[in-house]
């Protein structure tokens, strides 16, 4: 069982490639691939959520430092359990007496 079991309302996969851009004063770019294994992530957004229940996304967010410490999650995509970190800040927002909270993971 994944460590993070908080009710998820919406994910998103994504996907990229590790590419370095650099443009020269010319205004020529240069790319350069810098290694071949592809970077997924998730975008997440929970459903819609009482004041007390979005504190429980916020504690499991402080609780794992933030991006800090990895964790397990299953990913309803491909029912596949995957070690993740959060990736940045999680946002938990209000409007009209309801709560949600959008964050995202990244493999580690």
């Amino acid at each position: 069982m994944s460590d993070f079991a908080l009710a998820i309302e919406e994910t998103e996969e994504v996907i990229q490639t590790a590419v370095e851009i650099s443009k020269m004063e010319n205004g020529v770019e240069e790319r350069r691939l810098l290694h071949e294994k592809i970077i997924m992530g998730f975008r997440l957004r929970s459903p819609k959520l009482t004041k007390a229940q979005a504190q429980a996304y916020v504690d499991f967010y402080t609780a794992h430092y933030g991006e800090y410490s990895e964790f397990t999650f299953t990913s309803f995509l491909d029912d596949t359990e995957y070690t993740v970190r959060f990736s940045g800040p999680m946002a938990r927002k209000q409007s009209n007496g309801n709560f949600w909270c959008e964050w995202e993971f990244e493999r580690c």
